[in-house]
Protein backbone atom coordinates (compact mmCIF):
# COMPACT_ATOMS: atom_id res chain seq x y z
CA UNK A 1 0.00 0.00 0.00
CA UNK A 2 1.17 3.46 -0.84
CA UNK A 3 0.77 6.22 1.55
CA UNK A 4 -1.64 8.80 -0.26
CA UNK A 5 -0.27 11.57 2.44
CA UNK A 6 3.36 11.47 2.03
CA UNK A 7 3.45 8.38 -0.70
CA UNK A 8 5.63 5.96 1.10
CA UNK A 9 5.12 2.29 0.97
CA UNK A 10 3.79 0.62 4.15
CA UNK A 11 1.40 -2.19 5.29
CA UNK A 12 0.09 -0.35 8.11
CA UNK A 13 -3.43 1.12 7.77
CA UNK A 14 -1.89 4.12 9.87
CA UNK A 15 1.51 5.21 8.05
CA UNK A 16 4.62 4.89 10.65
CA UNK A 17 6.23 7.82 8.10
CA UNK A 18 3.79 10.88 8.74
CA UNK A 19 1.33 8.96 11.38
CA UNK A 20 -2.09 10.10 9.07
CA UNK A 21 -4.60 7.08 7.54
CA UNK A 22 -2.91 5.74 4.41
CA UNK A 23 -6.07 4.71 2.36
CA UNK A 24 -7.27 7.83 1.09
CA UNK A 25 -10.79 6.59 1.40
CA UNK A 26 -10.84 6.31 5.20
CA UNK A 27 -8.57 9.37 5.80
CA UNK A 28 -12.28 11.15 4.12
CA UNK A 29 -14.55 8.86 6.20
CA UNK A 30 -12.89 9.99 9.21
CA UNK A 31 -12.99 14.23 8.38
CA UNK A 32 -16.80 13.21 7.88
CA UNK A 33 -16.99 11.88 11.03
CA UNK A 34 -15.62 14.79 12.74
CA UNK A 35 -17.45 17.56 10.67
CA UNK A 36 -20.80 15.16 11.75
CA UNK A 37 -19.48 15.55 15.72
CA UNK A 38 -19.34 19.10 15.11
CA UNK A 39 -22.97 19.46 13.40
CA UNK A 40 -24.55 17.26 16.72
CA UNK A 41 -25.21 14.31 13.84
CA UNK A 42 -26.00 11.22 16.42
CA UNK A 43 -24.36 8.85 14.11
CA UNK A 44 -21.16 10.03 14.28
CA UNK A 45 -20.33 7.49 16.89
CA UNK A 46 -21.79 4.33 14.94
CA UNK A 47 -19.51 5.70 12.02
CA UNK A 48 -16.46 5.89 13.86
CA UNK A 49 -17.53 2.53 15.26
CA UNK A 50 -17.18 1.04 11.95
CA UNK A 51 -14.02 2.47 10.98
CA UNK A 52 -12.38 1.64 13.86
CA UNK A 53 -13.44 -2.09 13.21
CA UNK A 54 -11.72 -1.88 9.63
CA UNK A 55 -8.89 -0.36 10.73
CA UNK A 56 -8.27 -2.22 13.52
CA UNK A 57 -8.96 -2.35 17.02
CA UNK A 58 -4.88 -2.30 17.78
CA UNK A 59 -4.70 1.17 16.04
CA UNK A 60 -7.30 2.34 18.50
CA UNK A 61 -5.00 5.11 19.75
CA UNK A 62 -3.52 5.97 16.87
CA UNK A 63 -6.88 6.76 15.40
CA UNK A 64 -8.80 8.56 18.41
CA UNK A 65 -5.47 11.40 18.34
CA UNK A 66 -6.47 11.38 14.36
CA UNK A 67 -9.70 12.62 15.16
CA UNK A 68 -8.46 14.94 17.66
CA UNK A 69 -6.45 16.69 15.65
CA UNK A 70 -9.16 17.18 13.05
CA UNK A 71 -11.48 17.93 15.79
CA UNK A 72 -8.99 20.91 17.54
CA UNK A 73 -9.76 24.27 16.25
CA UNK A 74 -6.53 25.79 13.76
CA UNK A 75 -5.07 28.77 15.54
CA UNK A 76 -6.81 31.81 14.49
CA UNK A 77 -5.43 35.53 14.53
CA UNK A 78 -6.16 37.41 17.08
CA UNK A 79 -9.35 40.07 16.46
CA UNK A 80 -9.39 43.59 16.19
CA UNK A 81 -9.58 45.18 19.17
CA UNK A 82 -12.81 46.17 17.85
CA UNK A 83 -15.75 45.25 18.67
CA UNK A 84 -14.31 42.96 21.65
CA UNK A 85 -15.58 39.10 21.64
CA UNK A 86 -17.08 37.72 24.18
CA UNK A 87 -14.99 35.12 25.84
CA UNK A 88 -16.07 31.23 25.04
CA UNK A 89 -16.19 28.13 27.51
CA UNK A 90 -13.40 25.77 27.00
CA UNK A 91 -14.67 22.18 26.44
CA UNK A 92 -11.65 20.22 28.10
CA UNK A 93 -11.80 16.18 27.54
CA UNK A 94 -9.38 14.07 29.07
CA UNK A 95 -6.83 17.36 30.44
CA UNK A 96 -6.40 19.04 27.07
CA UNK A 97 -8.68 21.56 25.01
CA UNK A 98 -10.50 20.18 22.16
CA UNK A 99 -12.96 22.54 20.60
CA UNK A 100 -13.95 26.03 21.87
CA UNK A 101 -17.34 27.19 22.44
CA UNK A 102 -19.07 23.49 21.96
CA UNK A 103 -22.43 23.80 22.81
CA UNK A 104 -24.11 20.86 24.98
CA UNK A 105 -25.30 18.11 22.73
CA UNK A 106 -21.47 18.38 20.90
CA UNK A 107 -20.04 18.48 24.21
CA UNK A 108 -22.10 14.96 25.49
CA UNK A 109 -20.73 13.16 22.09
CA UNK A 110 -17.20 14.39 22.66
CA UNK A 111 -17.18 13.05 26.00
CA UNK A 112 -18.58 9.96 25.12
CA UNK A 113 -16.61 9.05 22.00
CA UNK A 114 -13.58 10.78 22.77
CA UNK A 115 -13.10 9.82 26.32
CA UNK A 116 -9.37 9.72 27.13
CA UNK A 117 -9.83 8.01 30.38
CA UNK A 118 -8.49 4.06 30.75
CA UNK A 119 -9.30 2.17 28.12
CA UNK A 120 -8.12 -1.41 26.98
CA UNK A 121 -5.81 -1.45 24.60
CA UNK A 122 -4.35 -4.68 22.45
CA UNK A 123 -1.85 -3.51 21.77
CA UNK A 124 2.16 -4.46 23.67
CA UNK A 125 1.44 -3.70 27.25
CA UNK A 126 -1.85 -5.16 27.05
CA UNK A 127 -3.67 -2.21 29.22
CA UNK A 128 -2.88 0.93 30.98
CA UNK A 129 -1.79 0.28 34.14
CA UNK A 130 -4.69 1.93 36.39
CA UNK A 131 -6.93 -0.65 34.35
CA UNK A 132 -4.92 -3.68 35.19
CA UNK A 133 -6.70 -5.58 38.43
CA UNK A 134 -5.26 -6.88 41.56
CA UNK A 135 -2.22 -9.06 40.94
CA UNK A 136 -3.35 -12.44 40.32
CA UNK A 137 -1.54 -16.17 40.45
CA UNK A 138 -0.18 -17.39 37.61
CA UNK A 139 -1.99 -19.95 35.46
CA UNK A 140 -1.53 -23.20 36.86
CA UNK A 141 -0.91 -22.20 40.38
CA UNK A 142 -4.50 -22.86 41.90
CA UNK A 143 -4.58 -26.63 42.72
CA UNK A 144 -8.08 -28.80 42.66
CA UNK A 145 -8.59 -28.29 45.79
CA UNK A 146 -8.60 -24.23 45.69
CA UNK A 147 -11.05 -24.68 42.28
CA UNK A 148 -13.22 -27.13 44.79
CA UNK A 149 -13.48 -24.13 47.61
CA UNK A 150 -15.59 -21.29 46.13
CA UNK A 151 -14.14 -18.25 47.92
CA UNK A 152 -16.90 -16.20 49.45
CA UNK A 153 -16.19 -12.88 47.72
CA UNK A 154 -16.92 -14.39 44.52
CA UNK A 155 -20.72 -15.21 44.66
CA UNK A 156 -22.74 -12.55 46.05
CA UNK A 157 -25.24 -12.23 43.94
CA UNK A 158 -28.95 -10.56 44.60
CA UNK A 159 -31.30 -11.77 46.79
CA UNK A 160 -34.38 -11.77 44.15
CA UNK A 161 -32.79 -13.20 41.83
CA UNK A 162 -31.55 -16.95 40.82
CA UNK A 163 -28.33 -17.48 39.86
CA UNK A 164 -25.95 -20.52 37.91
CA UNK A 165 -22.63 -21.17 39.45
CA UNK A 166 -21.17 -24.64 38.91
CA UNK A 167 -18.12 -26.06 40.75
CA UNK A 168 -17.36 -28.70 39.01
CA UNK A 169 -14.90 -32.00 39.29
CA UNK A 170 -16.34 -33.80 37.21
CA UNK A 171 -16.03 -35.52 33.90
CA UNK A 172 -16.62 -33.30 30.67
CA UNK A 173 -19.67 -35.70 29.73
CA UNK A 174 -20.89 -35.12 32.82
CA UNK A 175 -20.75 -31.51 33.17
CA UNK A 176 -22.70 -31.18 29.70
CA UNK A 177 -25.47 -33.40 31.27
CA UNK A 178 -25.98 -31.27 33.74
CA UNK A 179 -26.16 -28.45 31.75
CA UNK A 180 -28.71 -29.86 29.75
CA UNK A 181 -30.63 -30.83 32.66
CA UNK A 182 -30.16 -27.38 33.51
CA UNK A 183 -31.57 -25.85 29.84
CA UNK A 184 -34.30 -28.84 30.37
CA UNK A 185 -35.63 -27.81 33.66
CA UNK A 186 -35.70 -23.55 32.53
CA UNK A 187 -37.64 -24.65 29.50
CA UNK A 188 -40.34 -26.97 31.79
CA UNK A 189 -40.41 -24.21 33.97
CA UNK A 190 -41.09 -21.27 30.68
CA UNK A 191 -43.59 -23.97 29.20
CA UNK A 192 -45.84 -24.23 32.57
CA UNK A 193 -45.63 -20.45 33.10
CA UNK A 194 -47.64 -19.73 29.69
CA UNK A 195 -49.68 -22.86 30.37
CA UNK A 196 -50.42 -21.05 33.98
CA UNK A 197 -50.64 -17.73 31.88
CA UNK A 198 -53.67 -19.08 29.33
CA UNK A 199 -55.24 -20.97 32.13
CA UNK A 200 -55.84 -17.36 33.80
CA UNK A 201 -57.10 -15.58 30.47
CA UNK A 202 -59.10 -18.72 29.77
CA UNK A 203 -61.19 -18.43 33.66
CA UNK A 204 -61.34 -14.65 33.77
CA UNK A 205 -62.90 -14.82 30.34
CA UNK A 206 -65.25 -18.13 31.03
CA UNK A 207 -66.19 -15.97 34.19
CA UNK A 208 -67.52 -12.78 32.72
CA UNK A 209 -69.42 -14.94 30.79
CA UNK A 210 -72.49 -16.18 33.52
CA UNK A 211 -73.68 -12.90 33.84
CA UNK A 212 -74.97 -12.31 30.71
CA UNK A 213 -76.77 -16.25 30.77
CA UNK A 214 -78.37 -14.55 33.77
CA UNK A 215 -79.14 -11.35 31.84
CA UNK A 216 -80.16 -13.37 28.60
CA UNK A 217 -82.72 -16.03 30.87
CA UNK A 218 -84.00 -13.03 33.13
CA UNK A 219 -82.82 -14.51 36.27
CA UNK A 220 -81.11 -12.50 39.24
CA UNK A 221 -77.75 -11.93 39.35
CA UNK A 222 -77.44 -14.42 41.67
CA UNK A 223 -77.87 -17.71 39.77
CA UNK A 224 -74.85 -18.52 37.31
CA UNK A 225 -73.22 -15.15 37.72
CA UNK A 226 -72.06 -16.79 41.33
CA UNK A 227 -70.14 -19.37 39.34
CA UNK A 228 -68.76 -16.88 37.27
CA UNK A 229 -67.18 -15.58 40.74
CA UNK A 230 -66.07 -18.44 41.57
CA UNK A 231 -63.95 -19.10 38.41
CA UNK A 232 -62.66 -15.17 38.76
CA UNK A 233 -61.78 -16.48 42.35
CA UNK A 234 -59.66 -18.89 40.27
CA UNK A 235 -57.96 -16.98 38.33
CA UNK A 236 -56.79 -14.84 41.25
CA UNK A 237 -55.53 -17.57 42.83
CA UNK A 238 -53.60 -18.88 39.52
CA UNK A 239 -52.65 -15.14 39.06
CA UNK A 240 -50.95 -15.46 42.83
CA UNK A 241 -49.48 -18.51 42.28
CA UNK A 242 -47.81 -17.46 39.17
CA UNK A 243 -46.93 -14.25 40.60
CA UNK A 244 -45.09 -15.51 43.45
CA UNK A 245 -43.07 -18.14 41.31
CA UNK A 246 -39.60 -17.57 41.86
CA UNK A 247 -37.90 -15.86 38.72
CA UNK A 248 -35.23 -18.45 36.74
CA UNK A 249 -32.25 -17.79 35.85
CA UNK A 250 -31.21 -16.84 32.71
CA UNK A 251 -29.69 -18.94 29.92
CA UNK A 252 -27.53 -15.96 28.67
CA UNK A 253 -25.31 -16.51 25.93
CA UNK A 254 -22.56 -17.59 28.21
CA UNK A 255 -24.05 -21.06 28.86
CA UNK A 256 -24.38 -21.55 25.25
CA UNK A 257 -20.76 -21.15 24.82
CA UNK A 258 -19.39 -22.50 27.81
CA UNK A 259 -21.37 -25.79 26.78
CA UNK A 260 -20.20 -25.90 23.40
CA UNK A 261 -16.54 -25.79 24.64
CA UNK A 262 -17.07 -28.46 27.07
CA UNK A 263 -19.03 -30.89 24.68
CA UNK A 264 -15.98 -30.37 22.24
CA UNK A 265 -13.43 -31.43 24.45
CA UNK A 266 -14.93 -34.19 26.05
CA UNK A 267 -13.63 -36.03 24.04
CA UNK A 268 -10.12 -35.09 24.16
CA UNK A 269 -9.84 -35.36 27.96
CA UNK A 270 -7.65 -38.44 29.60
CA UNK A 271 -9.74 -41.50 30.58
CA UNK A 272 -10.18 -41.84 34.43
CA UNK A 273 -9.33 -37.83 34.61
CA UNK A 274 -11.67 -35.43 35.60
CA UNK A 275 -12.13 -31.33 34.75
CA UNK A 276 -11.91 -29.57 37.84
CA UNK A 277 -12.58 -25.93 37.87
CA UNK A 278 -15.77 -23.59 37.32
CA UNK A 279 -18.90 -21.88 35.70
CA UNK A 280 -20.00 -18.57 36.65
CA UNK A 281 -23.12 -17.01 35.63
CA UNK A 282 -23.91 -15.03 38.35
CA UNK A 283 -23.26 -11.76 36.52
CA UNK A 284 -20.43 -9.23 36.18
CA UNK A 285 -21.51 -6.10 37.58
CA UNK A 286 -21.86 -7.15 41.31
CA UNK A 287 -20.01 -5.19 43.81
CA UNK A 288 -17.51 -8.44 44.43
CA UNK A 289 -16.66 -7.77 41.15
CA UNK A 290 -15.90 -4.14 40.72
CA UNK A 291 -12.22 -3.23 41.15
CA UNK A 292 -12.46 -0.06 40.81
CA UNK A 293 -14.72 2.73 41.15
CA UNK A 294 -14.00 6.38 40.00
CA UNK A 295 -15.37 9.65 38.52
CA UNK A 296 -14.29 11.19 35.13
CA UNK A 297 -13.29 14.88 34.62
CA UNK A 298 -17.66 16.04 33.78
CA UNK A 299 -18.33 14.21 37.01
CA UNK A 300 -19.83 10.48 35.87
CA UNK A 301 -19.46 7.80 38.27
CA UNK A 302 -17.35 4.92 35.96
CA UNK A 303 -17.30 1.40 37.62
CA UNK A 304 -14.36 -1.39 36.68
CA UNK A 305 -15.58 -4.89 36.35
CA UNK A 306 -13.77 -8.25 35.99
CA UNK A 307 -15.35 -11.27 35.73
CA UNK A 308 -13.71 -14.63 35.60
CA UNK A 309 -16.95 -16.50 34.45
CA UNK A 310 -15.11 -19.67 33.00
CA UNK A 311 -11.77 -21.43 34.33
CA UNK A 312 -11.07 -25.04 34.01
CA UNK A 313 -7.94 -27.46 34.12
CA UNK A 314 -8.01 -30.57 32.36
CA UNK A 315 -5.29 -33.25 31.65
CA UNK A 316 -5.73 -34.47 27.68
CA UNK A 317 -5.59 -37.31 26.25
CA UNK A 318 -1.81 -37.30 24.87
CA UNK A 319 -0.60 -36.80 28.46
CA UNK A 320 -0.77 -32.89 27.92
CA UNK A 321 -2.13 -30.21 30.57
CA UNK A 322 -4.51 -27.77 29.57
CA UNK A 323 -5.17 -24.18 31.68
CA UNK A 324 -8.48 -21.87 30.01
CA UNK A 325 -9.73 -19.25 31.73
CA UNK A 326 -12.55 -16.73 30.42
CA UNK A 327 -12.89 -13.31 31.43
CA UNK A 328 -14.79 -10.53 31.01
CA UNK A 329 -14.10 -6.95 32.00
CA UNK A 330 -16.73 -4.04 31.88
CA UNK A 331 -16.29 -0.70 31.85
CA UNK A 332 -20.05 0.72 33.24
CA UNK A 333 -20.68 4.61 33.01
CA UNK A 334 -23.63 4.78 35.19
CA UNK A 335 -26.65 7.48 34.08
CA UNK A 336 -26.46 10.81 36.36
CA UNK A 337 -27.49 14.46 35.99
CA UNK A 338 -25.50 17.01 34.95
CA UNK A 339 -25.18 20.77 34.94
CA UNK A 340 -24.71 21.85 31.50
CA UNK A 341 -22.37 24.90 30.63
CA UNK A 342 -25.80 26.92 30.17
CA UNK A 343 -26.80 25.97 33.69
CA UNK A 344 -29.38 23.80 33.17
CA UNK A 345 -29.23 20.39 34.81
CA UNK A 346 -29.44 17.29 31.94
CA UNK A 347 -29.98 13.60 32.04
CA UNK A 348 -27.24 11.84 30.68
CA UNK A 349 -27.47 8.37 29.72
CA UNK A 350 -25.18 5.22 30.47
CA UNK A 351 -23.30 3.07 28.51
CA UNK A 352 -20.79 0.47 28.70
CA UNK A 353 -17.62 -1.58 26.98
CA UNK A 354 -17.10 -4.92 27.23
CA UNK A 355 -13.62 -6.94 26.90
CA UNK A 356 -13.31 -10.57 26.54
CA UNK A 357 -10.39 -12.36 27.09
CA UNK A 358 -8.73 -15.52 26.59
CA UNK A 359 -6.01 -17.17 28.51
CA UNK A 360 -4.76 -20.36 27.57
CA UNK A 361 -1.80 -22.25 29.06
CA UNK A 362 -0.65 -26.18 27.87
CA UNK A 363 2.06 -28.21 29.97
CA UNK A 364 3.21 -30.68 27.29
CA UNK A 365 5.03 -33.97 28.55
CA UNK A 366 8.96 -33.16 27.50
CA UNK A 367 9.37 -37.07 26.49
CA UNK A 368 7.31 -37.06 23.44
CA UNK A 369 6.52 -33.12 22.55
CA UNK A 370 7.80 -29.68 22.04
CA UNK A 371 6.36 -26.46 21.87
CA UNK A 372 7.33 -24.41 18.88
CA UNK A 373 7.52 -20.46 19.71
CA UNK A 374 4.77 -17.73 19.47
CA UNK A 375 5.37 -14.62 17.40
CA UNK A 376 6.90 -12.18 19.35
CA UNK A 377 4.67 -9.45 18.17
CA UNK A 378 1.28 -9.40 18.50
CA UNK A 379 -1.01 -11.28 15.81
CA UNK A 380 -4.41 -11.62 14.81
CA UNK A 381 -5.59 -15.49 15.27
CA UNK A 382 -6.12 -17.16 11.51
CA UNK A 383 -10.10 -17.20 11.44
CA UNK A 384 -11.04 -15.91 14.65
CA UNK A 385 -11.78 -12.78 16.62
CA UNK A 386 -9.33 -12.99 18.81
CA UNK A 387 -5.95 -11.47 18.78
CA UNK A 388 -2.90 -13.04 20.34
CA UNK A 389 -1.64 -9.97 22.53
CA UNK A 390 1.16 -12.11 24.65
CA UNK A 391 2.73 -15.89 23.98
CA UNK A 392 5.27 -17.08 25.81
CA UNK A 393 6.91 -19.91 25.51
CA UNK A 394 9.53 -21.41 28.07
CA UNK A 395 10.97 -24.99 27.07
CA UNK A 396 7.76 -27.41 27.20
CA UNK A 397 5.13 -24.72 28.80
CA UNK A 398 3.07 -22.39 26.49
CA UNK A 399 1.24 -19.70 27.70
CA UNK A 400 -1.45 -16.95 25.23
CA UNK A 401 -3.53 -14.02 26.31
CA UNK A 402 -5.84 -13.02 23.77
CA UNK A 403 -8.08 -10.33 23.54
CA UNK A 404 -11.37 -10.35 21.81
CA UNK A 405 -11.54 -7.49 18.40
CA UNK A 406 -14.78 -6.84 18.54
CA UNK A 407 -15.84 -4.26 21.62
CA UNK A 408 -19.09 -3.29 20.25
CA UNK A 409 -21.94 -4.32 22.69
CA UNK A 410 -24.05 -5.90 19.37
CA UNK A 411 -21.30 -8.20 18.30
CA UNK A 412 -21.14 -10.94 21.11
CA UNK A 413 -18.75 -13.58 21.96
CA UNK A 414 -18.97 -16.61 20.32
CA UNK A 415 -17.88 -20.26 20.72
CA UNK A 416 -15.98 -20.81 17.40
CA UNK A 417 -13.90 -17.78 17.99
CA UNK A 418 -12.63 -19.55 21.37
CA UNK A 419 -12.36 -22.93 20.39
CA UNK A 420 -10.33 -21.62 17.25
CA UNK A 421 -7.90 -19.75 19.39
CA UNK A 422 -7.45 -22.82 21.28
CA UNK A 423 -6.17 -24.94 18.66
CA UNK A 424 -4.68 -22.30 16.85
CA UNK A 425 -2.51 -22.81 20.43
CA UNK A 426 -2.45 -26.46 20.25
CA UNK A 427 -0.70 -26.20 17.41
CA UNK A 428 2.18 -25.39 18.01
CA UNK A 429 2.78 -28.67 20.23
CA UNK A 430 4.55 -30.97 18.12
CA UNK A 431 5.31 -34.58 18.36
CA UNK A 432 8.90 -35.54 18.89
CA UNK A 433 10.28 -37.74 16.00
Amino acid sequence: MICYNCQQKTEEPICPACGQLADALQAAELRQIAAKLRQRDPSAPVAYVKLRERVGAVYEPQLRRLLEQLLTPQAEPEPEPEPEPEPEPEVMVGGGVVAVGMDDDLEEAIETLLDEEEVYETGEGAEVEELEPEPEPAMGTKTAADAAAVPAERFVPEASVQTIFIDFNHKPEEIVRLLDETEAKMKAFQRQKRLGCGFFFFLLFAGGLFPFVDLLLGYNLFTFSLLGGALWGGALITLMAIWGQAKPPELGPKFFIAREILHILADDNAPKRTLTGWLDLSGVQQKSKRYRQKNSASGQPIGYYRDEWLNFKMRLYDGNVLRFRLVEKRKVRQAYFKRSSSGKMKWRTGAQQRFHQLKVSISADPDYFEVKPLANKQMKIPDSEFICVNGVVDGNHLSMEGEYSNINDSILLEAKDVLTALQFCYQHVEQRS
